[in-house]
């Protein structure tokens, strides 16, 4: 049997869920440049966030 590799982005709504946030307040953040510290990755109309970037802000309370 063959195991998936663990995928290396976060969606929006997943990270909004980590965070305790609704996907709309996050979109929000990013639209007006307060989700910096989070690095969001666009592609074409497509927002990520880097796994290890958003667990490594969870472990340290920076999120």
């Amino acid at each position: 049997m063959t195991t998936l590799p663990e995928p290396k982005t976060y969606s929006v709504p997943e990270v909004a869920a980590l965070l305790g946030y609704s996907k709309s307040t996050l979109y929000q953040h990013i639209r007006e440049g307060k989700a910096s510290d989070l690095r969001p990755i666009r592609t074409g109309n497509v927002t990520k966030f880097s796994k290890a970037h958003i667990d490594r802000l969870l472990e340290e309370g920076a999120a």
